[in-house]
């Protein structure tokens, strides 16, 4: 049984590396490259679009690092899955997968336990996801541990390290999210609306979750 969590904190190193340069925002909202009156103003936009497209995605853009949270209750349900070989698997929901920095479990009172590596293993499969195949229960105390709070899971992932790794069309996506809020930019906050453009764009690189 292949499961996401329930709760996810986006907890990311996020690159530096903007996606969208100034010439190419304002060459959609028809503004002349050599006018830099509202430069800052698009470099909040980009960061906006680009919060809001991860947010959308499931999923960094850049190569980043983040950490995943397992609540109880997604736990038990990871506990019976199984590969054929009565190993847990765990679908990662941040895209495809670069490597796996750790997984900890942590007990009712706080206390961390870092899992060995020779205890599972990752595996890039179709579909720009990543799975991680646990050799055996990753809880020291097998079923016996009732008191488990969290598991937590520590991944690289995303579309590459520089923007020209970013698929065209999620650019694209956020370029026309960008437009319209320069258009409205008198009569809307910044972020909060996503386009029916945008999502049109966005859509087939979304990571499809579970409750």
């Amino acid at each position: 049984m292949n499961i996401v969590p329930k709760q996810i904190g986006w907890i990311r190193s996020t690159p530096s590396n903007t996606i969208l340069t100034l010439t190419e925002m304002k060459s959609i909202c028809y503004v002349d490259a050599v006018i830099t009156d509202d430069d800052a103003l698009f470099t909040r936009m980009e960061l906006a679009a680009r919060n809001l497209c991860e947010k959308f995605l499931g999923r960094p853009l850049l190569l980043s690092t983040t950490k995943f949270y397992y609540s109880y209750s997604s736990i038990c349900a990871l506990m019976n899955g199984a590969d054929g070989s009565g190993n847990p698997i765990l679908d990662l929901p941040g895209g495809k997968l670069v490597s796996i920095d750790g997984i900890t479990t942590v007990d009712k009172d706080g206390n961390e336990t870092v899992l060995d590596a020779s205890l599972f293993y990752e595996k890039s499969v179709v579909g720009e996801k990543g799975q991680i195949y646990f050799k055996q229960s990753p809880f020291p105390n097998g079923s016996e541990d009732k008191e488990l709070d969290a598991l937590f899971i520590s991944v690289e992932g995303g579309f590459g390290e520089v923007t020209s790794n970013v698929p065209s069309e999620i650019k694209q996506g956020m370029e026309f999210l960008i437009a319209n809020w320069y258009e409205h930019r008198e009569d809307q906050k910044i972020g909060n609306t996503i386009t029916s453009s945008a999502k049109a764009c966005w859509s087939p690189w979304k990571i499809q979750r579970f409750k």
